[in-house]
């Protein structure tokens, strides 16, 4: 939405711009017009931290320190631990091909952990994922939390994206409270 500077601060929404941009704004004259996106305060606190997850995420990958052997099962374990992460089960299996399967399973003998693993195939467990968008706001600062001490104990800052670190770690701003 388009609106000239001088209606925008008649509306007196109490919204404070980040330093950098204070340059710029002060610098247009009254009827000057600026470019406004409105948010209410779920969704900005929602685009804030997805911004937020995801850039953490791809400098932790990208500095080649992470302990994951794939983006998408590191990704999956902080969205586990912010609770994004659930099962459900589904099966389309007749009755008689899961009573044939039963059967087969309780009268074989399987590798240590083996058995479990048939079993939740046989029962049809399915991994949901939800958005990030979806996380309690004190899931999201624990699971941000844990990903920074991660990286640092990784020593992201040491590799040649840890001055990409710094910078995310510096925008974050006052938004965001550990």
């Amino acid at each position: 939405m388009k609106i000239t500077k001088k209606l925008l601060e008649s509306l007196n929404l109490g919204f404070k711009f980040p330093a950098q941009k204070t340059k710029w704004y002060e610098d247009l004259d009254d009827f000057d017009c600026v470019e406004i996106e409105v948010f209410n305060e779920k969704h900005y606190k929602t685009l804030k931290q997805n911004n937020l997850f995801h850039s953490l995420l791809n400098i932790f990958w990208e500095s080649g320190v992470s302990s994951f052997f794939s983006y998408f099962a590191m990704r999956l374990f902080y969205k586990r631990f912010a609770g994004l992460v659930k099962y459900k089960y589904e099966n389309d299996l007749k009755e008689s091909t899961k009573t044939i399967l039963w059967n087969f399973v309780k009268a074989t003998q399987f590798e240590h952990g083996e058995k479990e693993k048939v079993i939740e195939l046989l029962k049809g467990r399915v991994l949901e994922v939800d958005s990030w968008s979806d996380v309690t706001k004190e899931n999201a600062l624990r699971t941000i939390s844990q990903l920074k001490r991660d990286m640092d104990e990784a020593g992201v800052l040491g590799t040649d994206k840890g001055k990409k670190y710094e910078e995310v770690l510096k925008k974050i701003g006052d938004w965001y409270e550990e």
